[in-house]
């Protein structure tokens, strides 16, 4: 099953922190900024390890930053 990160939850609870760029979530969570874009773009896929960085930081649920499985687009070839 294919899941993409919800960036605009990520994003929501970013925001909150004072996080408002891309930079500022990577330093937080340890995701490099390149991983957040590819990730953004739909262009990867998060690995688990990505996910649990990223929800730690966030302090939310992994389930909160992936998309529904219907709701995910097929990775770029």
């Amino acid at each position: 099953m294919t899941h993409r990160l919800n960036i605009a939850n990520l994003r929501e609870v970013a925001i909150k922190l004072g996080d408002k760029s891309d930079y500022s979530i990577a330093k937080r969570s340890g995701v490099s900024r390149a991983t957040l874009s590819r990730l953004a773009s739909g262009q990867a896929e998060p690995s688990i390890g990505t996910l649990m960085k990223l929800a730690a930081s966030y302090r939310v649920m992994v389930e909160y930053l992936v998309c529904e499985p219907e709701q995910a687009l097929p990775l770029a070839a």
